[in-house]
């Protein structure tokens, strides 16, 4: 399919990867206004960093969702998380006005939902906002060349050589946590949707103790992720990304331990690190294991780029999660 016929059609925003999601929204919203001066994931106070944030000529804080909220809860969620953030904004820049609120999202919403953040002072603006801003845009094709192609199209344009490259990119440490969360979240879409959902980014659970980077739902009625299902209640597979410089340890295997549950997310989670785990997280991994049924796997960036190799040269890139549990399970 060409790019204008995609356009024509309208685009299927959740198809494309989070970070070219991101840089669309940015483009379009600098092409709308080009006197804003947008900031991305500017920290602020208590760790909290929203997508987009402007001081000049307005405070502003703009959250960015791929993956549409499609419930009230989750909309709600999201709107709390603009408030945190609204909050923080306020704490660490007192002399500025209170921030604009918006919230981007990829698919249309009903007016029931329009109409609760514009009541909470959300503007929202939603997948047929972006639809009609594509139209007018100067330049947008680049945005969809490697998002709606087909395999020769693809091979050209290499997607997974594009995400090794952003992996190595990423300095480890605080200051990139959260780009090493995204490029983690595009990789797993990349390798394994389909047959999997796409990540639902940053999900919190009810009492909002626990979040996890990304929950990817597994509906699969065959294959590995079947077998993950039935013998794992792997119904969500749930990944947290650590963009430690070292090895993690006790303490991480136990946050994710706390979200994995047999009524809840189930009982199968991913640690992604960048190096790997210390003596103590295999301990605590095996007694999550032996004691509660929890089966979680410690993915290294090594990991990552074995899994684009095999993805790319038309292997089965949950070969590595196979012989992961493989390695674990006879090592009891």
């Amino acid at each position: 399919m060409r790019i204008g016929d995609v356009l024509r059609i309208g685009v299927d925003l959740e198809r494309l990867p989070e970070t070219v999601f991101h840089d669309l929204v940015l483009a379009i919203l600098q092409n709308d206004d080009p006197g804003m001066l947008l900031m991305r994931e500017v920290l602020l106070s208590q760790g909290l960093r929203p997508d987009f944030m402007s001081l000049e000529p307005r405070s502003m804080i703009i959250e960015v969702v791929k993956v549409t909220p499609q419930t009230l809860r989750r909309l709600r969620d999201v709107r709390g998380k603009l408030f945190r953030y609204r909050d923080a904004f306020q704490q660490e820049y007192p002399n500025h006005p209170p921030p604009i609120l918006m919230l981007i999202v990829s698919s249309p919403l009903t007016l029931r939902y329009h109409d609760v953040m514009r009541e909470s002072g959300i503007e929202l603006r939603d997948g047929v906002w972006i639809q009609e801003k594509i139209k007018q845009f100067p330049d947008v094709e680049h945005f969809f060349s490697r998002a709606f192609v087909g395999p020769e199209r693809e091979a050209k344009s290499d997607r997974g050589r594009d995400l090794v490259g952003v992996l190595a990119s990423i300095e480890c440490g605080r200051s990139e946590w959260s780009k090493y969360q995204r490029i983690c979240a595009d990789i797993f879409e990349y390798l394994f949707c389909p047959p999997l959902e796409a990540p639902i980014r940053e999900i919190e659970n009810e009492t909002k103790v626990n979040r996890r980077d990304f929950v990817i739902p597994n509906y699969c009625s065959q294959g590995f992720f079947y077998f993950l299902r039935t013998h794992y209640q792997a119904d969500y597979i749930v990944v947290d990304a650590k963009n430690y410089c070292g090895d993690v340890g006790k303490s991480e295997v136990l946050q994710l331990a706390n979200y994995l549950s047999e009524r809840g997310a189930g009982l199968f989670g991913i640690i992604v690190t960048r190096n790997g785990h210390d003596a103590t997280a295999g301990i605590i991994r095996r007694e999550q294991w032996m004691q509660h049924g929890k089966l979680i796997l410690f993915i290294t960036d090594t990991d990552l780029k074995q899994m684009i190799i095999a993805k790319r040269s038309g292997g089965e890139p949950n070969a590595v999660l196979r012989q992961k549990i493989e390695d674990f399970r006879l090592s009891i």
